[in-house]
């Protein structure tokens, strides 16, 4: 080992050579290659020095044969001659800079620790439910698992399914704050809760974990692979945090159900229940289908057409219509029986979307006639109410005078007056 001095991780310089440090390996994962899952592309690291301040560090797969079987979780190391450089993306760790291994690098087991196992910078719940931390700060969190919820799969940006499993901690003070694990932190989580066997009380402790705001609601979540996860394990931090949990809420506790878990988890049996509910309100406003034309495939609406009398003038029955919602209009006269309802009927039977009403459906309904005719109040002459051609011309709007001679089936109809549209 060189005989270069010992310093903390803070007082590190960028592209400085001949630096050496005394670190702990608070985490390690690997990166894959491309293509090759049973290749490492590069070993990624949290050190920590015995002030309890953290480093992020890489080891490239070039050097991987020579410093593999030093780096191991909790290993402590002295590290001489690092590649120290700036890190503005501050992506792992609260600090910017980062270290590399290189050739020039020697690495030796330390034997005379003298720092912390973990230095842990807990979240204040409090502070994160104000929403005034800012998203994606670094934090290390723990509580007590008062609601788990199952295992699901979101699609990332990638477009790679991950798995995801949302939770809710409570902390000594009672406060409650939402979270989450994603990836292989989600299924090591989702395992321990659907163990039968496990304590029914659940304490979980992330360090190296972040706030996440996602439209305003602040949670936390880990920092996928850099975040380490302690899920009732035998460290200081957890035993005391569980024993001052339990003495204070132990019980509440015991009174509601201990770990209420949402899904499958808690579930051994199928079980038939009856839900019991109250209503607090009925409204007979509010309908929830709308009426349709299965012919054309669009919706349709309740309009008034009235019908010309053989004199010209218009009256007669008044009825409720359908016509299609966003259709063009046509200029085009359209014969019906001297009884539009019983056309209208036939229309309607096919076309009509049934309501759940059982005494009266909206079929039905439709078939009523609106308006009876009312001894000649509503007769005016055609010119005043339709914009009408000359009376030499051949107009849309009004019908051909049927003579006595066409006679036969022509008596029993009469046209159907539709506006002319504006130009």
């Amino acid at each position: 080992m060189a005989t270069n001095a010992i310093v903390f991780i803070k007082d590190v310089k960028a592209r400085k050579r001949n630096t050496s440090l005394r670190v702990r390996v608070a985490n390690l994962w690997r990166k894959k290659m491309n293509g090759a899952e049973n290749k490492t592309y590069r070993l990624d690291m949290i050190l920590m020095d015995e002030m309890g301040d953290f480093i992020y560090a890489n080891c490239m797969h070039t050097m991987l044969e020579r410093f593999d079987s030093m780096l191991h979780i909790d290993e402590t190391l002295y590290i001489n001659n690092p590649f120290i450089s700036k890190d503005d993306t501050k992506q792992h760790v609260d600090y910017d800079k980062k270290m590399s291994l290189n050739d020039k690098t020697t690495i030796i087991k330390c034997q005379n620790w003298e720092g912390p196992k973990f230095a842990f910078n807990f979240l204040c719940f409090k502070t994160l439910n104000q929403k005034t931390m800012k998203h994606n700060t670094k934090t290390d969190f723990i509580g007590y698992v008062k609601v788990c919820y199952n295992l699901d799969f979101v699609k990332k940006k990638n477009g790679i399914k991950a798995p995801i499993i949302k939770f809710k901690l409570r902390n000594l003070e009672g406060i409650e704050i939402d979270g989450s694990l994603w990836e292989d932190k989600a299924i090591a989580l989702s395992s321990f809760m659907s163990n039968p066997d496990r304590d029914p009380h659940v304490f979980l402790l992330v360090q190296f974990a972040s706030v996440n705001n996602y439209q305003g609601n602040m949670s936390v979540k880990n920092s996928y692979e850099a975040s380490r996860v302690f899920i009732n394990e035998d460290i200081e931090e957890l035993r005391t945090f569980k024993q001052q949990y339990l003495a204070k809420f132990v019980d509440k506790e015991s009174s509601e159900s201990s770990n209420s878990t949402v899904g499958s988890y808690m579930i051994s049996n199928e079980t038939k229940v009856i839900i019991v509910g109250k209503i607090s309100e009925i409204g007979t406003d509010l309908q929830w289908y709308y009426k349709g034309c299965n012919y054309f495939r669009a919706k349709v609406e309740k309009k008034f057409v009235s019908y010309e009398k053989d004199d010209g003038t218009v009256g007669g029955k008044e009825v409720k219509a359908r016509f299609l919602v966003n259709r063009p209009a046509v200029d085009e006269v359209a014969d019906i029986n001297e009884d539009p309802v019983a056309q209208l009927e036939e229309v309607i039977e096919q076309d009509t979307m049934s309501s759940t009403n059982a005494d009266e459906s909206e079929m039905s309904r439709m078939k009523k006639i609106v308006a009876e005719d009312e001894s000649g109040s509503s007769k005016r002459p055609v010119d005043d109410v339709y914009e009408v051609d000359g009376p030499t011309a051949t107009s849309i709007t009004k019908r051909k005078k049927v003579t006595a001679k066409e006679g036969g089936t022509m008596n029993n109809k009469m046209n159907l007056l539709i506006p002319k549209l504006e130009k």
